[in-house]
């Protein structure tokens, strides 16, 4: 009797969460856990350089949050405190972190960046890029040189003075925003994502001669 009493206690809680969907506090909840998993993830690879804590199957950096978040719901509930968070609430605040977890570092910044300022920053008068394919590079989606900011962005600035050049970022019809501003803070992935692509280079010259 008492193990039927406790699944049908389970069973309604569960019947309860279903119907609940998704609340606002799930929402406030999963916003929180998302914006200190970009902000602990990028801290820790770009500042403390002591770890990449996205690049594993379930972020680690999600993955320690939400299991203090879950213990500690699962003791609220046990206490039978009443605004604790229901199943529906802590999927959807998951959901939210796994999201929040593939934005930063090795996850779309880094990629992303480095993708659509290589044109400018690589190009040589040796590769002739600015001649063969500049010319096709659409202005809402690739950031402007103007003032060599690309080569800023990688290597940084060159006093501490200069301000950062936020407006080659802007679209040039002044509607809005590229797809991405870079916080000042990940300068440095993408000057990680070139030393890694010379590095590389050199291994394989040197391994060819």
């Amino acid at each position: 009797m008492a193990i039927d009493r406790q699944q049908d206690m389970g069973q309604t809680r569960w019947n309860e969460s279903a119907e609940g969907g998704v609340s606002g506090r799930a929402i406030v909840v999963g916003l929180c856990l998302a914006l200190l998993v970009i902000v602990w993830n990028t801290h820790v690879e770009y500042i403390a350089h002591t770890a990449r804590m996205n690049i594993t199957h379930f972020p680690i950096a999600l993955f320690v949050p939400y299991v203090v978040l879950t213990l500690s719901n699962a003791v609220l509930r046990r206490f039978g405190v009443s605004w604790a968070l229901t199943s529906t609430e802590l999927l959807s605040a998951l959901a939210m972190g796994l999201v929040g977890a593939a934005v930063p570092a090795y996850g779309l910044t880094s990629y992303f960046l480095g993708m659509i300022a290589i044109p400018y920053y690589q190009a040589t008068p040796e590769n002739q890029w600015a001649n063969y394919f500049h010319q096709f590079l659409p202005e809402w989606l690739v950031p402007s040189n103007e003032g060599g900011a690309m080569q800023y962005l990688f290597e940084g600035l060159p006093s501490r003075d200069m301000p950062i050049p936020w407006g080659v970022w802007q679209s040039p019809e002044g509607t809005g925003p590229c797809p991405q501003v870079p916080p000042p803070a990940l300068q440095a992935a993408c000057t990680k994502c070139i030393s890694d692509s010379r590095n590389t280079s050199s291994l394989t010259s040197l391994s060819s001669g």
